[in-house]
């Protein structure tokens, strides 16, 4: 890792998360998640086999020189304190589409419906709005993903506007909502 790691505030702590830089030895709890976040719902089609999943991994870490979500992106795990376990993900970093930068997340199915998806968006909102100069972020999901606008929403995001985005891996547009969360000025 560079400088820029180190100066940075890392892992962050909820009151039952760790957000953390992911671990080389982390990439079996990686690999669950590449493989059980996405089934049974539109992203199926994301999901990645074992060899596309190490060089996305081993990408996402390489990041971790720049530590950047301005002009790239940080992943980290999401990791529940009681369980040690690896519950998801969380980024925040420059959307593609939009060119500014982005929350975003993911958690296991058996870690949804507790409030983590949560906890982890505003605690990395907060971080990123802390430790850099980002005027605010936007957060985009699935209009039918009902569940990850709660999340923006309860995360203090405003609702923005509706627009259809193609998804390459997909083959396909999907209707997405986009939000916005500005900086709070003292």
């Amino acid at each position: 890792m560079n400088s820029n790691a180190g100066k940075l505030k890392l892992p962050i702590e909820t009151p039952r998360l760790l957000l953390s830089l992911w671990e080389e030895e982390d990439f079996e709890g990686y690999w669950n998640l590449c493989r059980e976040s996405a089934k049974g719902n539109f992203f199926e089609g994301w999901a990645m086999n074992r060899e596309k999943a190490v060089d996305f991994f081993r990408w996402q870490r390489s990041k971790y020189e720049k530590m950047d979500p301005v002009t790239d992106i940080i992943g980290l795990a999401v990791i529940e304190k009681e369980s040690g376990s690896r519950a998801g993900h969380v980024s925040v970093g420059r959307h593609g589409l939009h060119d500014e930068t982005e929350i975003s997340y993911g958690l296991l199915p058996s870690y949804r419906g507790k409030g983590y998806a949560t906890e982890a968006c505003s605690a990395l909102t907060e971080w990123a709005f802390s430790h850099f100069s980002l005027s605010y972020i936007i957060g985009t999901a699935p209009a039918e993903n009902s569940a990850s606008c709660r999340v923006l929403e309860k995360s203090g995001f405003t609702f923005v506007r509706n627009e259809m985005e193609a998804v390459p891996l997909l083959g396909r547009s999907l209707l997405f909502t986009y939000w916005r969360k500005y900086r709070e000025t003292a």
